[in-house]
């Protein structure tokens, strides 16, 4: 596995800026990267548009961060922890409730 993302409580949109800021990229790089437009990119980065789960997958690996917890940061919960999830709800919320 890949290193995490850094420990910063900022999540989401925020974040998603955040971790290209620090990399000195442009919105403009990283969208072409990604294959959307600086727009969309933009937007995503405002929280106005989520980013489909294969450019969050190509931007774990642009960035050298595990893919689940790129997705997770972005809102996008990977299906196989859903399921995983959803096989033992209890066990999951017991462990919710006391973070």
């Amino acid at each position: 596995e890949k290193s995490s993302p850094s420990s910063t409580s900022l999540s989401g949109p925020a974040w998603l800026k955040q971790q290209r800021q620090i990399r000195g990229e442009s919105q403009q790089s990283l969208s072409r990267f990604l294959g959307v437009s600086k727009s969309f990119l933009s937007r995503a980065e405002k929280g106005e548009r989520q980013l489909s789960e294969e450019a969050l997958e190509r931007l774990a690996e642009h960035w050298g961060f595990s893919t689940n917890s790129v997705k997770i940061r972005c809102g996008v919960i990977p299906s196989e922890l859903v399921q995983q999830i959803q096989v033992n709800p209890e066990a999951f919320l017991r462990w919710a409730e006391s973070q």
